[in-house]
């Protein structure tokens, strides 16, 4: 079974601290004005929160273990009949080696898709939670008039101690947020390639024994 850990604690986030540079702004500090930071862990996992993320990967996480439930029970029922087999006739006996082979490749297949399609939906939901973010701080510098303000994170930290912290800004302001439009529905699982497999393994009439 495939499993993820919560998605707060999966964040790829930079070594460096990453600032955020308005276009309308001055790329330099401007005497008299701070450098700001957030600390992106703390919004981003907050971030995740409103958004669901960890529910909808979950969701996910749980429709592959579905499907691999049902591949592996049929492998274990093969394995099974193989081992009760060794008085049935020896073309018997190959049928059913054959058959388990087919149904283990295809098992497989199934939880190799899974880790690929779960992995690419959680990068993808980062990158949409970084990209709202960034708008949002964006907008809070533009406010406070700040020429950069800079992402830190467990590994980096800002040592100007006139440094202005945002964090709890940005926090209210993901807070206070009108809500997103719910995310679009899971795609269906992938079966085409593990379906054909099945076919073969499982001996279904009219499947043509040379496209296993």
């Amino acid at each position: 079974m495939t499993t993820i850990a919560p998605l707060r604690h999966r964040f790829v986030l930079l070594a460096a601290a990453t600032a955020v540079l308005l276009s309308s702004l001055p790329a330099q500090a401007t005497p008299g004005r701070p450098v700001a930071f957030y600390d992106g862990d703390v919004v981003l996992a907050r971030a995740a929160a409103i958004a669901g993320a960890d529910a909808r990967l979950v969701q996910l996480v749980e429709r592959h273990a579905a499907e691999s439930t049902t591949l592996r029970r049929d492998v274990d029922a093969l394995r099974a009949e193989l081992a009760e087999s060794a008085e049935r006739p020896f073309a018997v006996q190959r049928e059913l080696e054959a058959r388990l082979a087919q149904q283990t490749v295809a098992l497989v297949v199934a939880e190799t898709e899974a880790a690929e399609e779960i992995e690419r939906e959680r990068r993808r939901v980062v990158e949409r939670l970084e990209g709202n973010v960034a708008a949002l701080v964006a907008r809070i510098a533009r406010e406070h008039e700040l020429p950069v303000v800079v992402r830190t994170d467990r590994y980096t930290r800002l040592l100007d101690e006139d440094a202005v912290d945002l964090t709890d800004e940005v926090l209210a302001a993901l807070d206070g947020a009108a809500p997103h439009a719910p995310d679009e529905e899971l795609p269906p699982l992938r079966l085409h390639s593990r379906t054909r497999l099945q076919s073969c393994a499982a001996g279904t009439p009219g499947a043509p024994r040379d496209a296993c």
